[in-house]
């Protein structure tokens, strides 16, 4: 009995052991990461992006959706909110010095920013800015998710036998980054896509997963709302006119909402420099623009773009719980160098 009672302890002492090693890591990774996150604060602005906020991903957009659960979201902000300083999109880019600063920004209209990401940005007091575009705000589905649908059923080979032989595929492209390359027209893309559902009489339910227009009106005192085009195209593989449409009518359509608190900030869709040219700049200063955000992955980085003096911001994507690998990539990539 006695052997039995003093295995059983030393069972339980390594137990004990591994849990107190467990714990003290932990410590030790948060004590790393409150840290870094001090010394970043005293250096350089930062500028958030999201996309999905669900706490379980829908099925048909599992394979591909940038997604960071509630849960995460939380962590991240309580986190970054120890040092920085949250404000507006609008007061992040209208200050001289954004040193210390942080905003939160979330693309593409999906609903559970509104309902399951709200609930965070209010327990935390934090200011975020949705960029949403009109053609899903009025019931339509985002392109991307089409390609996301396809990738989730298995139906990528299909569609490439039946539709994708007149589209650019660079060596070593997969389906995913060829149908966003900016040599394919976008418009054309979604054409193909469209035609494959049809043919095979399949329609996505998805509509669901974003904000309705309706659900504009009624905003909370924390979001303000901006443009990232009417239907995400890649704006690079547009024509002049194509980009004007999207550029222009999106920008109205959220100024025709009553009672919208409007961003002149546009969201590049992708955001990569690839993505956009020079005649983009110009239609968007034209237009009414002030400032261009990109999502490379870059901290801070605020540039003019020629005699339009358009500023141009780059984004951050947090991923999960990598924050503090994702902040060190991206302050690799402002310094410009490989990571």
């Amino acid at each position: 009995m006695s052997r039995v009672r003093s295995g059983n302890h030393a069972v339980l002492g390594t137990q004990s052991g591994g849990r107190l090693t467990e714990w003290l890591i932990v410590k030790l990774d948060l004590e790393k990461e409150r840290a870094y996150l001090q010394d970043l604060s005293r250096r350089t602005g930062l500028v958030l992006l999201y996309h999905g906020l669900f706490g379980r991903v829908p099925s048909d957009l599992e394979q591909g959706l940038h997604n960071v659960s509630p849960e995460a979201l939380y962590q991240q902000l309580e986190a970054i909110g120890r040092f920085f300083r949250f404000v507006t999109i609008d007061e992040y880019c209208l200050s001289a010095d954004r040193v210390g600063l942080a905003t939160v920004t979330s693309d593409d209209g999906y609903r559970c920013v509104i309902e399951e990401g709200l609930p965070v940005f209010e327990a935390l007091d934090v200011p975020a800015a949705l960029f949403v575009n009109r053609a899903f705000v009025s019931g339509g589905v985002f392109w991307r998710d089409k390609v996301r649908f396809l990738i989730n059923r298995d139906l990528v080979q299909a569609f490439e036998q039946e539709h994708g032989q007149g589209l650019v595929r660079a060596s070593g492209q997969g389906f995913y980054r060829y149908t966003k390359d900016f040599r394919n027209n976008s418009r054309q893309v979604e054409t193909a896509l469209d035609r494959f559902f049809t043919d095979h009489d399949i329609q996505p339910d998805l509509k669901q997963a974003y904000v309705s227009q309706g659900e504009l009106v009624g905003h909370h005192p924390l979001l303000c709302f901006g443009s990232h085009t009417v239907s995400h195209y890649v704006l690079a593989s547009l024509s002049a006119e194509e980009q004007a449409h999207q550029i222009e009518d999106n920008l109205g359509f959220l100024r025709s909402q009553n009672g919208l608190t409007v961003t002149d900030v546009l969201s590049v869709p992708f955001g990569e420099r690839q993505d956009y040219n020079c005649a983009t700049v110009a239609l968007a200063a034209e237009i009414g623009h002030s400032v261009l955000l990109l999502s490379e992955g870059r901290l801070e980085d605020s540039t003019n773009q020629g005699s339009t003096k358009l500023k141009v911001i780059d984004r951050v994507m947090p991923r999960g719980n990598s924050l503090m690998a994702t902040l060190k990539k991206a302050e690799h990539k402002a310094a410009g160098s490989s990571y």
